[in-house]
């Protein structure tokens, strides 16, 4: 199992981040950067949403 992590930064303050084991499993290094890549996308898309209601 691969091991992803992300996190991000408003003003060079990081306001979250994770790190957890995958539990999907890819058949190949570059199909599980572009996975991790989708995954740390949506989170990215939903807490943009979430920042632009406040």
């Amino acid at each position: 199992m691969s091991i992803g992590c992300y996190y991000f930064t408003i003003a060079k303050a990081t306001i979250t981040w994770q790190s957890k084991r995958q539990h999907t499993i890819a058949k190949s290094s570059m199909e599980v950067k572009y996975i991790s890549l989708s995954i740390e996308t949506l989170k990215g898309i939903w807490l943009r949403m979430l920042l632009t209601k406040l």
